[in-house]
């Protein structure tokens, strides 16, 4: 029997996200469930317009994880992230190569 790399989450009532693979470019799916018919009613890419907010190039310019942690306010950034509609700014200086969590700095202006 073969094996298969599969995470299945939870979008909302009628929806699983399903990700085949591990890695950060494997296919992801929404998969929506008709209650009433009991059958899968649509099965869309998921996110069909996303674009890609950490490239190559950014991920290059990011230093690994704690190599600037004794920088403070000294640390370099590369890159700025922001949501005009909430007011936040993340200024990463760090990455781990896999994951997009940033620890900090961050910034929210209200």
């Amino acid at each position: 029997m073969e094996s298969y790399d599969v995470l299945v989450g939870r979008e909302s009532n009628r929806q699983l996200r399903v990700k085949h693979g591990t890695d950060r470019n494997s296919p992801e799916y929404v998969l929506t469930y008709d209650r009433k018919g009991k059958q899968i009613e649509n099965i869309q890419r998921f996110p069909e317009h996303a674009m890609d907010l950490m490239p190559e190039e950014i991920r290059a310019a990011l230093h690994p994880l704690y190599a600037t942690e004794n920088d403070g306010n000294q640390a370099v950034v590369s890159v700025k992230y922001f949501t005009p509609d909430a007011g936040w700014s993340w200024f990463p200086t760090e990455f781990d190569g896999h994951d997009l969590f940033f620890v900090r700095p961050y910034r929210h202006s209200s």
